[in-house]
């Protein structure tokens, strides 16, 4: 019997390893269709197809600061844009390495933006132990 169940458990590892695979593949493949359609300059298409993968995805939800720092497909906001590339660097994905984008859009915010933005800071630092370098 116990070969039995190993044979289970080695069973389950593959099916887990490769639906992290795909989804790992799909996850790409949307944010390649996410720049496409940047490139034809059709960012509402861009915003849906990058919302759809953000929460597995820290590229994705980098690529959204991008669009609401720019003002791409939305009004531009400065608190969405730095709580996207805040959340998209604790999570590990930052080009370059570094927190430059958070800190950048930091330094735009002012009153109560910037208190949402500290109160954010305060709820990474909660979640994940890591503290968003903002000065």
């Amino acid at each position: 019997m116990p070969r039995v169940y190993s044979l289970l458990f080695v069973c389950l590892l593959c099916v887990s390893f490769w639906g992290s695979t795909a989804q790992a593949g799909n996850t790409q493949q949307v944010i390649q269709a996410a720049e496409a359609a940047y490139y034809k300059g059709n960012y509402a298409e861009q915003y849906r197809l990058l919302g759809s993968i953000m929460q597995s995805s820290p590229e994705a939800e980098w690529r959204m600061g991008d669009m609401h720092e720019r003002g791409l497909g939305r009004p531009k906001n400065n608190l969405l844009a730095f709580q996207s590339y805040a959340h998209a660097w604790v999570r590990g994905y930052s080009p370059g390495g570094n927190a430059l984008d958070a800190r950048r859009v930091y330094s735009y915010l002012s009153g109560s933006d910037k208190n949402a933005a500290n109160n954010f800071i305060n709820q990474i630092r909660q979640r994940y132990g890591k503290t968003v370098p903002v000065k």
